[in-house]
């Protein structure tokens, strides 16, 4: 957790009704509570965390975690042409444009032959986004990671809908085997995996 990431916490929790929130095991980085001398201004962000305003005045960030029983999966084989979803909600007025507002995410296990169509909402982001490879060793598996400018889209304060349509697939694509300075290990890589989102709001 970093100190953007708990301002955003904890800006979604006010706002959306919360009376207060637990710090309770509250860790940045490295930085727990057996380091409190060592890193005695670390804590001061503890008391931003009360002050709402504070919070609307400073950069954040928004995590969505959706790993585990949340985890969106797209298997190669079935479900090409199906739409699988990620709910979030953000609390962030998307008309006040003195704040940039950068939605980023990266799919795992995902190949250069596969086609992927990206929406919020139900309204087509893909040719909007920007993103490249993380690695173009061989094919797969490759990390991507994207991202898109939120302004003049259709995220909006409250529940959104991201999206995510396999357009195209090598269905015969079920394993690869890298070579890491001699080392070999046999790798699923079906199907393609998201496991987080990450809204970054900066100050233009």
């Amino acid at each position: 957790m970093t100190l953007e990431k708990y301002r955003g916490f904890a800006n979604n929790m006010f706002r959306f009704g919360a009376d207060g929130i637990s710090t309770f095991n509250f860790m940045m980085g490295d930085i727990g509570t057996w380091h409190i001398q060592r890193h005695v201004g670390a804590w001061t962000m503890i008391k931003e965390m009360h002050d709402m305003g504070s919070l609307k005045e400073r950069n954040r960030s928004y995590v969505y975690d959706i790993s585990s029983s949340r985890e969106i999966t797209l298997d190669r084989v079935k479900e090409v042409g199906q739409r699988k979803t990620i709910a979030f909600r953000v609390a962030e007025d998307f008309s006040d444009d003195s704040w940039k507002r950068i939605l980023r995410f990266k799919p795992g296990d995902l190949s250069v032959a596969d086609r992927l169509r990206f929406d919020i909402n139900g309204t087509d982001i893909t040719d909007r986004l920007q993103g490249d490879f993380v690695f173009e060793m061989s094919d797969p598996p490759n990390s991507a990671r994207y991202e898109i400018n939120l302004a003049g889209s259709p995220v909006r304060f409250g529940d959104n809908e991201f999206g995510v349509t396999l357009l195209r697939a090598n269905r015969d694509l079920q394993a690869w085997t890298p070579n890491y300075m001699g080392y070999e290990q046999t790798l699923d890589v079906n199907p393609i995996r998201f496991t987080e989102l990450e809204i970054v709001v900066t100050r233009v």
